[in-house]
């Protein structure tokens, strides 16, 4: 489906939630990938009749993360109650973002159930704000040389201009030699890709030094080692901006083997 269009039918939806900030944003799609499994078939008494195993500190993990998703499928203020006042037991720290998921999206689903209206829970590895989407962005210069004062401030004064401009936020904004690292909110209805073409054009209106090419994304952050080792390789040939999605996951690989 159009991206565009896909947008445009969630602003005429009144009842929108965006989830708000994970620790660990693999916890997102490890949520939804277990949601899929078992909302096949929820039998509500059955469930709710296991609320009280939240409690016990014998319930292994994976058990309690597919409880808590299971809770948050049922339509009853009952099973709000309980993962709210979960959410403040000290086993909830074993599965906090898990938690986080799963009282955002039974608030959704109360919501809609109440009102009558449709509700719809919006989710991304970065989570959001209110009505904004997280958005992690590598901006970079022309050539491998360090910004100038000027051209630094150049980028963060048309940075604030196009955030202002577009009801977003900045979050964070860092200048490291040759690349620009920013964190910012975008709302859900507006096409983030729209907002760094527009600010990499004003920029280079103005100068004419930054790449046009950028890095986007809203499942992970990068580090500023990892950001300039990216960046490197894009300005030596040996990656190409089509095989960044492939580096940033083997990047994921490594972090888990160094954890390991």
């Amino acid at each position: 489906m159009n991206k565009g269009f896909l947008r445009e039918i969630l602003g005429k939806i009144k009842n929108v939630n965006v989830l708000e900030e994970v620790k660990d944003p693999k916890s997102v799609f490890e949520y939804l990938k277990l949601s899929v499994e078992l909302k096949k078939e929820i039998d509500k008494n059955k469930i709710l009749e296991q609320k009280d195993r939240l409690f016990d500190p014998e319930l292994d993990i994976e058990e309690r993360k597919k409880l808590l998703i299971q809770l948050a499928s049922v339509d009853e203020l009952e099973a709000y109650q309980i993962l709210e006042k979960f959410s403040s037991d000290l086993l909830a720290d074993q599965v906090s973002d898990f938690v986080k998921i799963a009282l955002q999206e039974s608030r959704a689903l109360l919501q809609s159930t109440l009102l009558g209206e449709p509700t719809v829970l919006i989710t991304s590895g970065l989570g959001g704000k209110e009505d904004k989407l997280r958005y992690f962005i590598i901006l970079f210069a022309k050539e491998k040389k360090p910004f100038t004062l000027t051209q630094k401030q150049i980028i963060e004064k048309e940075a604030n201009f196009i955030a202002e401009e577009n009801n977003c936020i900045i979050e964070k904004l860092d200048i490291h030699d040759y690349l620009v690292i920013i964190t910012m909110l975008i709302p859900y209805t507006t096409l983030p890709t729209d907002i760094l073409e527009n600010l990499v054009e004003n920029i280079n209106y103005l100068g004419d030094f930054l790449c046009k090419d950028y890095v986007l994304r809203n499942d992970r952050t990068l580090t500023t080692r990892e950001s300039k080792q990216l960046v490197d390789k894009i300005y030596s040939g040996e990656l190409k901006t089509s095989q960044i999605d492939s580096f940033i996951e083997d990047l994921g690989l490594a972090r888990d083997d160094e954890n390991i």
